[in-house]
């Protein structure tokens, strides 16, 4: 393993940070700091809609709604994935204040 740094964790075996920083599990996919709160939600999100949690749905229709009129405009929410280009915009969503 050149240039990578395991992580001796219960739980996380062979995972480990690449040499540009990403972490890596061992089916090779890899994450930035700045996926796991993007992945925390889309995770709530999926389970809610799977059923798993009744009412984070509405949970989350009140933080954006809450975001929205926090700022008194559009909130523009981007759904991504990283591709070996870097991330490509999926689905944009635009709410109106």
């Amino acid at each position: 393993m050149k240039n990578r740094k395991r992580v001796d964790v219960e739980g996380w075996e062979g995972w480990y940070f690449d040499e540009a920083g990403y972490l890596v599990d061992p089916a090779r996919n890899k994450y930035r700091p700045s996926d796991f709160p993007k992945l925390f939600w889309a995770r709530q999100a999926w389970e809610a809609r799977a059923g798993n949690h009744p009412g984070q749905i509405a949970f989350l229709r009140e933080r954006l709604e809450t975001e929205r009129r926090r700022a008194k405009s559009t909130v523009v929410i981007e759904v991504t994935r990283e591709t070996e280009d870097g991330e490509e915009v999926i689905q944009t969503i635009r709410v109106k204040a």
